[in-house]
């Protein structure tokens, strides 16, 4: 019998803890955790535009810091 716990949803599998825990990274000034948090999210969902569009903005403020 499948568990009504939150391990057995979808989004716990899929792109959604790296998106939660790189935004989490970003809003406390851990740029690079940020960063490697969102390429993982993107990683899982290649096709997701918003995910595509973090790592672009994470990489270029922080390359425009550097």
């Amino acid at each position: 019998e499948k568990s009504l716990a939150f391990i057995n949803e979808g989004y716990a599998w899929d792109h959604t803890p790296h998106d939660l825990a790189g935004l989490a990274c970003w809003a406390l000034g851990m740029c690079q955790s940020a960063l490697e948090h969102a390429k993982k999210a993107l990683a899982l969902s290649p096709w997701d535009e918003r995910l595509k569009e973090n790592v672009r903005v994470m990489e270029k403020l922080m390359n425009d810091e550097g």
